[in-house]
């Protein structure tokens, strides 16, 4: 997404890959002309050394993926020159130092996974130029300081799976009028997400999931852009039919490929405006309080590749357009109260690797065509309704290497003697079922089984 500035021909620059160790503590080679050192992606460890400092030209300080440990020695105060800072990928366990906010030429902050702790300081406020901030997978706490709010060439906001809460602004958008990138997801966020967001023209990815959000899901009927729209597992909604209006609004994002919404508690009907994003590769609704039917024209998301409506209240027939859905990987339905028959067009979906229908209220019996996913992995139909004899043609999809639980059903008959092709089947439970019969000697032959389980 952002390409970093190519070192070559710019003063000396060290070739990635070839250092270990701690860096040198003398002077640095070239040190008045030296701009861009390449120390990425080595194995330098021990504290970042101070007496690269004396590079007072440098621009680009990019020390990612190597094993420092400490942030910045004071001594870099100096370093007023640097336009981009990257550090992603160490351990350095100290605060974000506050002269940084001296670097009035940064236009770019890097530090992803590196254990920086405390509080975003109020002097990065002073940074003009910022147009890219990210400290993913961090220990950053505190709220996003009033000053933060200066920063109006911010174009990325990359800041998930950190410590931070308190309120987003409601004029949050107005503040980042080029915001094109904003990530919180996994903090502690809390109150509305800003009514503004809606109308944040340029804003094209938007990860909001894993917070405190409450209240409605504002409309987005002005946005164009969105491709990554994500705010599951908050507290959004109350549960009325009202709740997913928001879908509708979204219908000017031709190009969205990512939508997020579940475990929240959200009411109301999957509107079949949802069918209209043919561009989604990923649709996932968890954990809410939706109801109705699955809409038949579910089978328009030919792109879809992740669909997970688990655990809603989903109720009806399994549409037969589902097999409409030839790129689908993972299809989890679970923990509904979906009726009927599973749908033989389920057997077009060669490229299944999870197929996830258990706790339903699934009757009649298991397609044949099922056997065409020769991808599958793992295969959950447990505790449903299903009847009749378990094909022998389930038990020739050797790609079965995770789980495959057919228990809690009606199924009759005997286990067959094709169960010996599950040679790499990790789980296999087919208790509680009306089964008889002897258990066939090829069972054997599945020796990576860890748990089997045919009690009746």
């Amino acid at each position: 997404m952002i390409r970093p500035i190519s070192a070559t021909g710019q003063g000396v620059s060290l070739s990635p890959k070839s250092l270990h160790g701690q860096p040198p503590t003398g002077s640095w080679p070239a040190r008045k002309i030296l701009r861009r050192p390449g120390l990425r992606n080595n194995s330098l460890s021990g504290e970042i050394p101070s007496n690269l400092s004396r590079c007072q030209n440098l621009v680009e300080l990019d020390l990612g993926r190597n094993n420092f440990i400490d942030i910045f020695p004071n001594e870099f105060e100096s370093l007023t020159k640097l336009v981009y800072i990257i550090l992603d990928q160490n351990n350095l366990t100290r605060k974000i130092p506050k002269f940084l906010g001296n670097f009035t030429s940064l236009v770019k902050i890097s530090a992803k996974s590196t254990n920086i702790h405390g509080i975003i300081p109020d002097t990065l406020g002073q940074l003009s130029n910022l147009w890219f901030f990210e400290f993913p997978s961090n220990m950053l706490s505190g709220i996003l300081p009033s000053s933060f709010f200066n920063l109006s060439s911010l174009t990325v906001i990359n800041l998930p799976q950190n410590l931070i809460g308190g309120n987003l602004r409601a004029d949050f958008a107005q503040k980042f009028p080029k915001l094109t990138f904003l990530y919180l997801s996994i903090n502690k966020f809390t109150g509305p997400i800003p009514v503004s967001l809606s109308n944040a023209s340029n804003l094209q990815e938007l990860a909001l999931s894993y917070n405190l959000f409450t209240g409605t899901v504002p409309s987005y009927d002005q946005q164009t852009r969105l491709t990554w729209f994500a705010i599951g597992d908050n507290k959004l909604g109350n549960g009325k039919p009202d709740n997913l209006n928001f879908v509708s609004s979204l219908a000017n994002c031709t190009n969205l490929t990512v939508l997020a919404f579940g475990a929240n508690n959200l009411g109301g009907v999957l509107p079949k405006s949802l069918c209209n994003f043919t561009q989604l590769t990923q649709l996932i609704i968890t954990g809410s309080l939706i109801s109705g039917n699955i809409p038949s024209e579910i089978g328009q998301l030919v792109n879809i590749n992740r669909l997970v409506l688990s655990n809603n209240q989903l109720m009806g027939r399994v549409p037969e357009s589902i097999g409409n859905l030839e790129n689908v990987v993972e299809l989890s339905l679970r923990d509904n109260s979906l009726s009927g028959s599973i749908p033989i067009s389920i057997g077009n979906l060669t490229l299944l690797s999870r197929l996830n229908l258990q706790y339903n209220h699934l009757e009649g019996t298991v397609p044949y065509s099922l056997s065409n996913c020769r991808k599958l992995q793992l295969l959950l139909l447990n505790h449903n309704n299903l009847n009749g004899d378990i094909p022998k043609e389930i038990f020739s999809l050797s790609s079965l290497t995770i789980s495959l639980d057919l228990s809690d059903n009606h199924f009759v008959g005997s286990l067959p003697s094709e169960v010996s092709n599950l040679k790499n089947l990790v789980s296999f439970n087919i208790s509680n079922n009306k089964m008889s019969g002897v258990i066939p000697p090829s069972l054997g032959a599945c020796t990576s089984l860890v748990v089997l389980s045919v009690r009746i």
